[in-house]
């Protein structure tokens, strides 16, 4: 999972956050420092199932904003 510092109309930073890196993974992203009045979008996948897998569902009760530019 992937995720990204944002600054001013951008999501995709240069600073990222890989949870549960592959090796190729661990090779490719720089080491980075957090530093004051950073912020970063995480994504957070929670799952009611006994094996701990994620499943797609019909409904969702997720929400997104956006703003026009």
């Amino acid at each position: 999972m992937l995720s990204c510092q944002h600054t001013k109309n951008v999501i995709d930073g240069k600073k990222r956050i890989v949870l549960n890196p592959n090796e190729q993974q661990r090779r490719d992203t720089e080491s980075i420092t957090f530093a004051e009045n950073e912020i970063y979008g995480m994504d957070i996948l929670v799952s009611s199932g006994e094996d701990g897998k994620v499943n797609a569902c019909a409904h969702s009760n997720a929400n997104s904003c956006s703003r026009k530019l």
